[in-house]
């Protein structure tokens, strides 16, 4: 049996199944379901008291659910299995191009090599005769690709260690 004192001009509230009292010791709420008598006296029998049902309960469910994080990585994967391939095939074709690059630079440089020293078609150019500060090359050009030159004679075109890597 929950009993109290109650305080001159006691208040009775009703909110939906629910009967608020406000005394002395705080508020005290009961389920209507469970009241069984109330007079003056502030007697109610049979039933416990509920928590103070002045404290709202507020619900701020923020954040994801375990699904909706499943689906976002799914989704990723999806982009990425898609993405990757491509980024592989792209950086592969601009290696290729740099190195086709370099070497018609280097084709260059041999043409003016020969004119310069008067070679012929037959000379082959070493590293020191093409590139240096004072050169037409200040330095040698490497493969991005990870492949060697090979300077070949004049009226050949240079090659790359690369079978892709070649001129047209």
């Amino acid at each position: 049996m929950v009993a109290g004192k109650l305080s001159q001009g006691a208040v009775f509230t009703r909110k939906s199944d629910v009967l608020t009292l406000f005394s002395d010791n705080g508020p005290l709420c009961f389920a209507l379901a469970t009241i069984d008598h109330l007079d003056i006296g502030f007697s109610i029998a049979k039933r416990q008291r509920k928590k103070n049902c002045m404290s709202t309960k507020v619900s701020n469910k923020t954040g994801f659910t375990l699904v909706e994080i499943m689906i976002v990585v799914a989704i990723i994967g999806l982009l990425a299995a898609v993405a990757i391939p491509n980024l592989v095939k792209a950086r592969k074709t601009a290696q290729k191009q740099a190195c086709i690059g370099n070497l018609k630079t280097i084709e260059g440089a041999k043409s003016i090599w020969a004119l310069e020293m008067k070679k012929s078609d037959a000379d082959v150019p070493t590293d020191a005769d093409l590139f240096g500060p004072d050169k037409n090359i200040a330095t040698k050009p490497n493969c991005p690709g990870g492949g060697a030159y090979d300077l070949k004679a004049v009226s050949e075109k240079p090659t790359c260690s690369i079978p892709d890597h070649a001129l047209p």
